[in-house]
């Protein structure tokens, strides 16, 4: 074999995989282990190339062909695949907060977010004094120690960031409404992300020590009471991530190694690039041929009786949760008993979870929401019964396209329930 045409079949046989390796360690972020495995390919494929020429030339050759391939079937994948999401905000829109794990910023924030194609929402929200997505202005003190002031603790569907007016407000507006302006107040501590150990935090610290209240609402949607401390940065090289712990120093943000999950979060674009994402939907490539084989084997490889029992009992959901976590809701649960605060637990359905409900089939979510309310004795909203008696179709309706939240018509359909079971809770 001449050597010009060796070199020639070693850079040829070497090409897919510093195509497939330098995709790798470009396209993921920070913490990825894609950046370690395509630093990998790149030095297999290296080695392999070398050996053209001597006794693994033909394991070098098929390997080779087989990337070759694989990028074909990520070029397949990308020209059949759909458009995908775009989303981000206008500006720099939270810090770092240790209570709450980030505060909004500003007071006229552009929200958007579009998939297959569409916008799925366009939505300019306005944070509060407080940081908080609330018309109204919060005072510590209640005005008139008669009148009534109920915090509502919930994650992206109380926060609504999303929708042109939000849960808090509508609920608001409504009990202005029904029984007088401010006669019940409703301040909204929701954190788009959060759960739990959020909720502890900011219940702990932030509400208990500065506000005069009578009563939390606390609002869990599927997943919340199992979600560890959610943090937001929305800033250029901003990041978003979640992390097992509610202790830091006032300002001093943990380490990313830290933290148990982390993505980045640069997405922050100025109206024009919004107004083209709107206009001109992405078709990022995102490896959609490698995301198929993970889900594949992962699903292969799953064992099916691995933390999948139904739990039936508050001791099982304790398991379930955790003992920090559990004991944290206890701890909400409990010092509001104790206090003479009222308590309302109030269920934010899941559209899945919700659908299982009308085939009926078992919706872990609301026996869930079942235990905890037996258990401690509260008042308890269910969310799931005001979607009741909607078919599949007219569920979606109430959801926006492409996304897991309801839209404006879910959302307000849920608030005027929920300002009903209110009012008779005075």
């Amino acid at each position: 074999m001449g050597t010009k045409f060796l070199k020639q079949l070693r850079l040829l046989v070497f090409f897919p995989f510093l195509v497939l390796g330098v995709g790798l360690v470009c396209s993921f972020s920070i913490n990825s282990k894609s950046i370690l495995i395509g630093t990998l390919v790149l030095t297999v494929g290296g080695v392999l190339s070398a050996r053209i020429g001597g006794k693994g030339t033909g394991l070098s050759l098929m390997v080779s062909a087989l990337v070759f391939v694989y990028l074909c079937g990520e070029g397949v994948f990308y020209t059949i695949n759909p458009y995908l999401s775009a989303s981000g905000f206008n500006k720099k829109a939270t810090e770092f907060d240790p209570i709450r794990g980030y505060r909004w910023l500003g007071n006229n924030v552009r929200s958007f977010r579009t998939r297959m194609g569409i916008t799925v929402y366009d939505n300019r929200f306005y944070p509060n004094n407080e940081g908080w997505i609330m018309d109204q202005e919060y005072s510590y003190i209640k005005n008139d120690s008669t009148k009534k002031r109920w915090m509502i603790l919930g994650d992206s569907f109380i926060a609504g960031i999303m929708l042109k007016t939000n849960l808090p407000n509508r609920a608001q507006q409504l009990l202005n409404d029904s029984i007088g302006n401010k006669e019940v107040e409703l301040y909204s501590f929701a954190v788009d992300g959060g759960g739990i150990m959020n909720w502890f935090n900011i219940f702990f610290k932030e509400i208990i020590p500065n506000y005069e209240f009578d009563g939390i609402i606390l609002a869990p949607y599927a997943d919340n009471l199992y979600r560890d401390f959610m943090i937001m940065l929305i800033d250029t090289n901003g990041f978003m991530g979640r992390i097992d712990s509610v202790d830091w120093s006032e300002g001093v943000i943990p380490k990313m190694s830290d933290f148990k999950e982390l993505k980045s979060y640069n997405n922050v674009y100025s109206d024009i690039e919004i107004e083209h994402f709107l206009s001109h939907p992405l078709k990022p490539f995102d490896w959609a041929l490698k995301k198929q084989l993970k889900s594949h084997i992962l699903r292969f490889g799953k064992n099916e009786n691995s933390n999948t029992e139904d739990v039936k009992t508050i001791s099982q959901l304790n398991g379930r949760m955790g003992l920090k976590k559990f004991t944290q809701l206890d701890s909400i649960i409990s010092w509001c008993q104790s206090n003479q605060k009222q308590f309302v637990l109030a269920s934010i359905p899941s559209r899945e979870e919700l659908k299982n409900t009308l085939y009926g089939e078992r919706n872990q979510h609301k026996v869930d929401m079942d235990i905890i309310a037996k258990e401690y004795q509260l008042d308890y909203f269910d969310g799931y019964s005001v979607f009741k008696g909607l078919n599949n179709d007219e569920v979606d309706r109430h959801w926006l396209k492409y996304d897991g939240h309801w839209n404006q018509k879910g959302s307000d359909r849920y608030t005027v329930e929920l300002v009903k079971y209110l009012m008779n809770c005075q």
